[in-house]
């Protein structure tokens, strides 16, 4: 019974402390020898100096967004620190350190969430275990690129509609709207899940009042952001057409012919080149051929050869979409596995980032069933959704773990639901 008290009293301790012990992992990983890319692909790097150059220039001036505005401001608030001495270095590190706060702050958030839900302190130290075991949102902390805040945002709309459900407040519904917000300024792809998180609010039974203050905070946020980067952004229309091609049609050839090369394809010239990523890039330069030829408007034939193409292979399409479930659930390590170690180092790594992967997503389906069994369909159908949508994204597009490691805070909440359950069920069970 002592042992038992302590136990419990340490684990206490871990979780409400939960943000320090974040601090704590991301220092023990920056010795690690595998990072993401420093900058990413450079486009939040070179937006948010721009940005910083906006608004130094009495807001004249032109910023290059290619992605999420959100993130470009995002990292404008640690680059603003260092920007007068205009070094690379300063920027990364201020960059990092900004990226380990927000994310401690956020997982102290997801935790505070659970404390919320009644989750018991048993399922929140398996959850702190399998946060912790495999801390994929600290690894892309060390990248100047949008998980940091996409985490976060997921995050914010884990711990707002717990308190919508619990707690329903004008508070929660304020908060509920800008996870929204940050989620699709920061993933435009994400949009339609906050439209249909939206639509839930306004069907389903909730004070008026709340209602109308989450509509007008959506709207007002987010037609702000819209408005903002219309001003700001040089980045021409056709750029993002360009890259909504490339995506679908790359969608279209990835996993068909060599089903099981899960290895993230950017343009590799070595041994893990794939066959599928080749054929691609050969469709991609014959259709272009064909538009500038024909002079045909590039993205409607794009979209009706894609759509031909689904039509007339209905079961490779299925297999395609089967394997992109499990491809996209599947994290990659790819500075590992395209370097020069030994199979064995680069496979066991693998093995165990995935077996916990995996039994997070065992448990979240079971915590789905559970929501439905308890009849919480709102909450259901709003973390359903975030899940489903960014499976549905990667299935029709490029498919790589990223795109969907926003819903992580969703799963962990899910899987939490669940244990739950079960620890309560089996203590009933005991004491008869």
């Amino acid at each position: 019974m002592i042992i038992c008290m302590h136990r419990n009293k340490f684990v206490s301790y871990l979780i409400n402390n939960i943000f320090w012990l974040s601090l704590l992992v991301c220092f023990i990983f920056y010795f690690l020898p595998f990072k993401p890319k420093t900058f990413g692909d450079g486009e939040y790097d070179e937006g948010a100096r721009q940005l910083l150059d906006f608004f130094l220039n009495g807001f004249s001036g032109d910023v290059n967004v290619q992605k999420g505005i959100l993130t470009v401001v995002y990292y404008a608030v640690p680059y603003s620190l260092v920007h007068y001495f205009k070094s690379e270095q300063l920027y990364y590190y201020s960059a990092i350190i900004f990226n380990v706060l927000v994310v401690s702050y956020a997982i102290k958030l997801l935790f505070k969430s659970f404390r919320i839900l009644g989750l018991n302190t048993k399922t929140q130290f398996i959850l702190l275990i399998l946060t912790f075991a495999f801390p994929i949102q600290i690894y892309y902390a060390f990248g100047v690129a949008s998980g940091s805040f996409i985490f976060f945002g997921s995050c914010l709309f884990v711990y707002a509609l717990v308190l919508v459900n619990l707690k329903p407040v004008s508070k929660s519904y304020f908060l509920l709207a800008l996870s929204i917000v940050i989620v699709m300024g920061v993933r435009p792809n994400l949009i339609p899940l906050s439209l249909l998180v939206v639509l839930y609010t306004v069907l389903f039974k909730h004070n008026l009042k709340h209602k109308i203050l989450f509509i007008l905070t959506f709207f007002i946020l987010g037609g702000g952001i819209y408005t903002f980067e219309k001003k700001i952004n040089i980045e021409n229309k056709d750029f993002k057409e360009i890259i909504f091609r490339r995506q679908i049609l790359w969608g279209r050839y990835e996993l068909r012919d060599e089903p099981f090369n899960w290895v993230p394809q950017h343009g590799h010239k070595n041994k893990y080149k794939s066959i599928d990523y080749v054929n691609n890039l050969k469709k991609r330069r014959e259709l272009d051929s064909i538009c500038a030829s024909d002079n045909l408007e590039p993205t409607k034939y794009y979209l009706n050869w894609v759509a031909n193409d689904i039509i007339e292979n209905p079961i490779l399409t299925l297999r395609q979409y089967f394997l992109k479930f499990f491809q996209s659930q599947t994290f990659m390590i790819s500075p590992l596995i395209q370097s020069n170690k030994s199979t064995t180092i680069k496979i066991i790594p693998h093995i165990y980032i995935n077996v916990i992967n995996y039994c997070i997503i065992f448990l979240a389906f079971c915590g789905i069933y559970r929501l439905y069994v308890d009849k919480k369909i709102y909450m259901l159908l709003c973390l359903a959704s975030f899940w489903a949508w960014s499976i549905l994204y990667v299935s029709v597009f490029h498919s790589e773990a990223r795109y969907v490691f926003p819903t992580r805070p969703i799963i962990l909440l899910l899987a939490g639901i669940y244990l739950n359950y079960y620890f309560l069920k089996k203590e009933k069970s005991r004491i008869q």
